[in-house]
Formats: C-alpha cells, structure tokens, sequence
C-alpha cells in the first residue's frame, strides 16, 4: 500500500487523493467525452486518502457563521439528515428534499468520508492541509446552537501520518481510525470527546477491521503473506484471539448483526480464497471454498451473509451476488452479473448492488481486460444499479447511474470496509444516496427512492452518507 507523500514530492498544489497505485487524483471531478469512465477495483489494501492542497493548518473553529439552528431551522428528523461533501471539500448536512440543516466550520483544506455516530448526534470526517492529516469530531444535535457545540474536536492530527480511514464504536463513545506514514499502517482509537491521546492497537499492512463490540475489534492484516493475521482484539490490546492460521487473500472480516458469526476469508495449500463462516464460541459451522477475491457483508438482521462470488479467477472482485445462510451453510445466487459492490438496506428487506456492463451488450470479462489490478477508464462500461431483494433475488428498481470518480476511486474498490461505517441507505430504507455525474460532468448528491419515486438532487456533492 502507498504511503502519504508530501505536496513536495508529488509537486501537486492543489486538493488530491493519493490512490493505492500511487498515482494522484483531483479532488474536483475533471470530466470529458473521452474521460468519464474510470473505475478503480484492484488493490488489496485501504486506500489512502490524504487530501493535500493549499490551505492553513487546524487551529480550531473557523470564523464562519453557523448554519441554520434550532426553531427557525427545517424540521429534519434525526435519522434522516445527508452529510454532503461538496467537489471544493467542504461539508454540510441537508435532508432529504436538499433544503439545509448545517453547514460545518473547518479549517482543513479537504474533508472527506464523514460517517454519523450510532446515534446521529455526532460527525466525524477526515480533514486535511498541506501541513497535517486530522481526525474532526462535529456535534450535529438538533437544535444546538451553543457556539461551544458548533465548534469542531480535533481528536486526533498528525503532519507525518495520514489519516486513511475511520469507523465508530457501536456505543459511539470512541473512533477507530488507520493511519499511514512512515513504516507501516496503524490501527488507533482515540475517544470521540478528545482530551486523550490515541492508542495504536495494531500495526500491519494492510489492515481491515469490523467491530466485534464496543470494546473489541476482528482484524485481518498483513494480506496473505507469512506476516498475515486474523485476530479478535481488544481495544487495550490487552487481549487477542487467533482466529485464521493461515489467512487467505485480504478482505475486510466482518462480525454479524447478533455478534454471533464472524467471516473472514483463510486460506489452505494452494487455495487463496476460501471465505469462512464461523461461530465465534464454537467450531466452524460452514465454509464456502475456493472464492478467491470475494467481497462480503452480513445482513443487518439476520444471520445471512452476501457475497461475490469471484469465480477463482485472481483481479478485480467481479461476479454473481449470493447469499449464504450462517446456520446451514446453504446458498443462493440472487444477481448473476458482473457485481462490483452491495449494500445492505437497514431493514434487511433489500440490497442494492453496483453492477458493470458492457455498453454494446457484450462481454464484461472481455471488455474489462485482463489486467489483475485494475478496471479502468474504460469507456464501454456501464455501472447499473439494482435493487434485489434477498429472499428470492426479484429485482425492484434499476437504472444505468455515472458516479463521481471520488466515490468510483476511493469507495468502491473497498466498499465491504466503508459499508459497515458509511451509510448510503436512509434509515428507513426507502431511498440511497449517489453522486451522480451530470451531462455537463457536475456530480451531485441525489437520493433514489427504491420504489421508482421521484429522484431529488440535493446539490453538489462527490459524496454523501446518510444519518442512522
């Protein structure tokens, strides 16, 4: 995985991403005829994303008016607010019909990849200068107009390592975060509140994580070398339990809805992926071989896991959506197509999968290549959106959508990581949010009404996630 560069040693002096290849790319979407496809689904590692660009350090909050508060603000309901990261790197939470709830002061050049605490009175982004990587806590209550709470907590800066990503704990009273910079990748928790310094729980590269509880976390690092590790830790990294002795190709593990079940992909002589179910106090109950480069992520109430199927063929994690049952072992095909991601619905009731095509109706496989890194900028590919349920695989919506590259580049390649802490469904599960590309190349936010309703832009955005 690419470490954070200094704007020295890449001589950008503009707001960029630094991708897994250690190639740049501009924070504000550059779109052509020639130029709008570009897909990014290779690497094993998280993505750094180190915004860098003009700007001063973080020396608090800006002096910026608040936002629109209390009686005079839209009735927002709690769980149905967008965190919207406009194409300049400024943050602002709107509802669903676009109408403005806040606009968050800061002084980083760029904040990216903001997620809502558990129970969507908190935000915490990644911001960024030409000088330092932070981690910015936001206080989003309703209602707060105390200057104090408008004020953001920076909990946690650093001018060597980049912050790469972030989740919250289930209880959200702490952050878990990566970070990149010299040496190796380090997993860190630092209390949401500020006013202690992180822990390093970890170090490895690369790494993933879910939580197990609010105390624990399931980790794979190392990818599938001689160093590679799959481990149920503590927080005080007081504690560990071995769960892979020989890891597989890297995935994010992940721990289901009841705590239950963990899967993670291992490995055996000459197999790199087999991805396993297992019963976190008992034996494993079932194992689905062979998939090599499979994604996965458990449903939200039960004990079922969806998964791409890779075909054993090494790249790109690429193929049919399937579900898995936990206590059976059972499984079934619910979209046989090139499926790049999937995000469960809240409710359980739905998923909604990313797929690619080929525009002239040909083959995907073909069109793609057979780069085992990469599906990029390729004009002839087309990314489809489609709602199935997971119970019988009926499809309930669907629609060809161009995304931002940011959400192309830095999301999807590692959506299983960023579906479990960045929500793109609405709690009530009626509606996702994307950033769509325009004809004139502008991405904004929209939400998507599952059931074919009305589609409503909410303004410029290259990403955007939603309010438990």
């Amino acid at each position: 995985m690419s470490e954070p560069r200094d704007p020295a040693e890449t001589g950008v002096d503009e707001p960029t991403w630094l991708t897994p290849d250690g190639s740049t790319v501009s924070i504000e979407p550059v779109r052509s005829a020639s130029t709008r496809r570009r897909l990014v689904l290779g690497g094993v590692a998280l993505v750094v994303v180190i915004a860098m660009g003009l700007g001063v350090a973080l020396r608090g909050p800006a002096p910026e008016p608040p936002g629109p508060t209390g009686p005079s603000a839209p009735a927002a309901a709690a769980h149905d607010r967008i965190a919207v990261v406009a194409p300049d790197g400024t943050l602002s939470i709107v509802d669903r019909t676009g109408a403005p709830v806040r606009r968050l002061p800061s002084d980083a050049t760029a904040l990216r990849f903001p997620a809502f605490s558990p129970d969507g009175d908190f935000l915490a982004a990644i911001g960024a200068t030409t000088e330092r990587s932070s981690v910015i806590v936001f206080d989003v209550r309703l209602g707060v107009v105390d200057a104090d709470a408008e004020a953001p907590r920076i909990v946690y800066a650093s001018p060597e390592r980049g912050v790469i990503y972030l989740s919250w704990a289930p209880d959200g009273q702490r952050i878990a975060f990566l970070t990149g910079g010299p040496g190796t990748l380090a997993l860190r928790v630092s209390p949401a509140g500020g006013g202690r310094e992180d822990q390093v729980v970890i170090e490895g590269q690369p790494l993933y994580w879910d939580w197990v509880d609010a105390s624990s976390l399931v980790v794979h690092g190392g990818g599938a070398g001689a160093s590679a590790f799959v481990q149920e830790l503590g927080i005080d990294a007081a504690t560990a339990i071995e769960r892979a002795s020989f890891p597989g190709i890297f995935q994010a593990p992940a721990v289901s809805a009841d705590g239950r079940y963990l899967a993670f992909v291992a490995g055996r002589p000459g197999v790199a992926g087999t991805l396993v179910i297992e019963e976190r106090d008992g034996p494993a109950r079932s194992a689905v071989v062979d998939l090599l480069a499979a994604s996965f992520g458990w449903s939200p109430v039960r004990a079922e896991l969806a998964f791409i199927d890779g075909g054993g063929a090494a790249g790109p994690s690429l193929g049919p959506l399937r579900v898995g049952d936990a206590a059976t072992g059972e499984t079934r095909t619910l979209l046989d197509a090139a499926v790049a991601a999937f995000f469960w619905s809240p409710d359980g009731a739905s998923i909604a999968a990313l797929t690619l095509e080929a525009a002239d109706g040909g083959n995907i496989a073909s069109a793609v290549g057979a780069d085992a890194g990469t599906v990029a900028a390729i004009p002839g590919i087309h990314v489809r959106l489609i709602v199935v349920d997971p119970a019988d695989g009926t499809r309930s919506f669907e629609r060809i959508v161009a995304l931002s590259d940011v959400f192309e580049q830095q999301l999807l390649p590692f959506f299983d990581q960023y579906a479990k802490s960045h929500r793109l469904w609405s709690a009530d599960s009626r509606a996702v949010v994307l950033p769509l590309v325009d004809a004139e190349g502008g991405a904004h936010l929209t939400v998507i009404p599952v059931d074919g309703g009305p589609e409503v832009d909410v303004g410029p955005g290259v990403l955007g996630f939603w309010s438990p």
